[in-house]
């Protein structure tokens, strides 16, 4: 079983489960690294950890341990994991925003998906991308009222839920 396949397309923030952590959200897939998933711990409320596990769910450097990495509590297997929405393709023009950052109100700004809930920078087409509370396709934002339905957010809007 190769979870970063089974993972691939799945959207950033995506609910998982660990034995070890309990609730975490997907981040990427690093295909650079020796450990290529990467998921996040919500700790506390105003701190998030992040947690690498190998290709086959075994939690980073226990490469040959059993898989820690499921679908939820109660679900351990991935054959019946579904993507709730698959990701957008690379380059699609986005609006990006959050509601604040460095402490100030953030205005949108246009920018190019760079895949898994994230977008380039600068509104370049290659290189650091950063992740961004809201990212909306252009399609799917109007303008007039400058609103969008929250489905057709890519980025890392939290829930009300905690994980």
């Amino acid at each position: 079983m190769n979870l970063v396949e089974i993972l691939k397309d799945v959207p950033i923030g995506t609910k998982l489960y660990s034995p070890i952590f309990g609730g975490v959200e997907f981040f990427a897939i690093d295909h650079t690294m020796e450990y290529p998933i990467r998921v996040h711990v919500c700790s506390s409320k105003n701190h998030t950890d992040w947690y690498v596990f190998t290709n086959t769910g075994a939690y980073s450097y226990f490469e040959n341990a059993e898989c820690l990495l499921f679908p939820s509590e109660k679900n351990r297997d991935w054959s019946t994991f579904k993507v709730s929405k698959p990701d957008l393709p690379e380059l699609t023009p986005c609006i990006c925003f959050d509601y604040t950052r460095d402490g100030a109100p953030y205005i949108p700004g246009l920018r190019y998906y760079a895949e898994h809930g994230r977008c380039y920078c600068s509104g370049k087409t290659n290189g650091h991308a950063s992740c961004w509370e809201y990212i909306i396709p252009i399609k799917k934002y109007d303008f007039e009222n400058r609103t969008f339905d929250n489905e057709d957010n890519y980025g890392r809007a939290k829930e009300e839920e905690e994980i």
